[in-house]
């Protein structure tokens, strides 16, 4: 079975949604993700060679948890390294990056304000 046969419509057990993660940040929760709603946000996983190297900036508020290994978080003004069971807020308009480490497995979860009202479970 491939990992999108073994993960249900409602769960998403992190084993499951890393294996699904191999080739691009996974959408987890939004309009087009494996959890299909628009609750006012969305989550990404984000795994090792799928981050971003360059800096950049996001127009909404983000939330950055490592899951596995940690990042050295590089902004404006200064740099930090964030483990797992830590969090990063990323105000909009922030230019910056999370760089995994040099070695060894890394996951990390994105979690980003979008335009869509908060509300009830989406129906689309």
């Amino acid at each position: 079975m491939t990992p999108a046969q073994i993960v249900g419509m409602d769960v998403r057990l992190y084993h499951s949604t890393v294996a699904l993660g191999q080739h691009a940040p996974w959408k987890v929760i939004g309009e087009t993700g494996t959890m299909r709603d628009k609750p006012g946000f969305g989550i990404d996983l984000i795994k090792r060679g799928r981050a971003v190297e360059a800096m950049r900036q996001h127009d909404r508020p983000s939330i950055f948890m490592p899951m596995r290994g940690h990042r050295r978080v590089i902004r404006e003004g200064g740099a930090t390294v964030v483990a797992p069971g830590g969090s990063l807020s990323g105000p909009e308009n922030t230019m910056g990056k999370a760089a995994p480490p040099m070695t060894g497995k890394a996951a990390l979860i994105h979690i980003f304000a979008t335009g869509d009202p908060a509300g009830p479970t989406w129906q689309g």
